[in-house]
């Protein structure tokens, strides 16, 4: 299920999954001046073509290579012939998503394969006929994930950088360290709003940042004392 939400200037795209009437997941992206943040997963790649015939496009920018961030890439890119940009290293799974996507059964369920797509390396800023986004690297969540700040108006978008779960959390690959330096980078900007991919509009950014930062701080320092009272296997006392 595809909805639309407006919040002034942004459009927010809303993808859900349900199964027998339980939502199991949401992920979001948003539409600003011309500027497409994410495309949403290709399990839903119908609803978005028809959403997106009803708006002006010019551009996609990816905050991150994840599946449910990509998916509709190459579909939008072919019906309304659009530039993508993204981190160099989302390249390889943007354009040949196969053979560079190791996805579980949940997750093609979920979301789908996305296809390929053509994408060029983003650089250290996005311009709109309205608006000038910074591009941050905000690596954790991903390597190569990426935030774009708007600091006239204050807005981040920011990927998947909030999250502290989802149906991908159950494997091992997020690197927490990096995780929470990328958030303590963002909660030195002057922020107004965060559009996040798992939670849509967050009109208090400083509160929620600072949440995820204890939440992180707290998940590093259980795994430390794990690690100190863990037995050591051959050690005589």
């Amino acid at each position: 299920m595809l909805g639309l939400v407006e919040h002034g200037q942004v459009i927010q795209f809303c993808f859900t999954r349900k199964v027998f009437g339980y939502r199991l997941a949401q992920v979001n992206a948003f539409l600003v001046d011309g500027l497409l943040i994410d495309t949403g997963p290709s399990t839903m790649s119908r609803e978005m073509i028809k959403a997106c015939k009803q708006l002006r496009l010019e551009q996609i920018v990816n905050t991150h290579h994840h599946e449910d961030h990509i998916g509709n890439n190459a579909v939008l890119q072919r019906e309304f012939s659009l530039p993508i940009r993204a981190h160099r290293d989302a390249l390889p799974a943007i354009r040949q998503p196969r053979e560079n996507l190791q996805l579980n059964p949940y997750q093609r369920l979920l979301w789908g394969w996305p296809t390929m797509a053509k994408a060029r390396r983003i650089g250290s800023h996005i311009r709109t006929p309205s608006h000038f986004f910074r591009v941050l690297p905000t690596p954790g969540h991903s390597p190569d994930h990426i935030c774009l700040y708007e600091e006239k108006q204050g807005w981040l978008f920011a990927g998947d950088l909030l999250c502290t779960g989802s149906p991908r959390g159950f494997q091992p690959i997020w690197d927490q360290k990096l995780l929470l330096d990328s958030l303590r980078k963002v909660a030195n900007l002057d922020l107004s709003v965060i559009f996040c991919a798992s939670s849509g509009l967050v009109p208090d950014p400083k509160r929620l940042i600072q949440r995820r930062i204890t939440y992180w701080q707290n998940r590093l320092a259980e795994q430390a004392r794990e690690i100190d009272i863990k037995p050591q296997i051959g050690v005589k006392y």
